[in-house]
């Protein structure tokens, strides 16, 4: 995180995006950092940007069952009504009644 924070600082974008059209934002909803997504969001990374397969960071999130994530891109703003690109919305990964009810309530 400390390298971010000094990327950020000297300048670095955050909405850099590396192989398969992935950003930081992506990987950090993928691996449950919900401090890096605030960091990521405050310094202008965008909630609804699509990787190679049109999935923003909250379809990662719900793939990995990412409850909190979840939640927190959704209050942040995140669509949830973008699909990908086979037309597949984020809600519809939903495993549980738990991942389920965040759509419901965010709905």
């Amino acid at each position: 995180m400390t390298t971010l924070i000094y990327a950020q600082v000297k300048g670095a974008s955050a909405r850099i995006r590396k192989f398969e059209q992935l950003t930081l934002l992506h990987w950090a909803a993928d691996r449950g950092n919900e401090s890096m997504i605030r960091l990521l969001v405050k310094y202008g990374a965008k909630l609804n940007v699509r990787d190679e397969d049109g999935q923003t960071p909250l379809f990662y999130a719900a793939n990995s069952s990412n409850i909190p994530c979840m939640k927190l891109l959704l209050e942040l703003g995140a669509d949830p009504s973008i699909p990908n690109n086979d037309g597949e919305l984020p809600s519809s990964v939903s495993q549980t009644d738990e991942e389920r009810t965040v759509w419901t309530a965010y709905s």
